[in-house]
């Protein structure tokens, strides 16, 4: 099947931390999601850099 036939309920562009929240919270209501980003990674600057959550206090 060709990406462009998949049928999905959200369409995410976007693998930051907000996309990957989104999909997430929506996926646990059943939904089925497509996540795509400029990038192989997810998580955005938090998981690509390694910036841990709390480097600021």
């Amino acid at each position: 099947m060709d990406i462009s036939e998949r049928q999905t309920g959200i369409r995410t562009v976007g693998g930051g931390m907000g996309g990957v929240a989104a999909d997430l919270a929506a996926t646990s209501m059943g939904m089925r999601v497509f996540l795509t980003g400029p990038t192989r990674w997810l998580g955005g600057h938090l998981t690509s850099q390694g910036v841990p959550p709390d480097q600021h206090r």
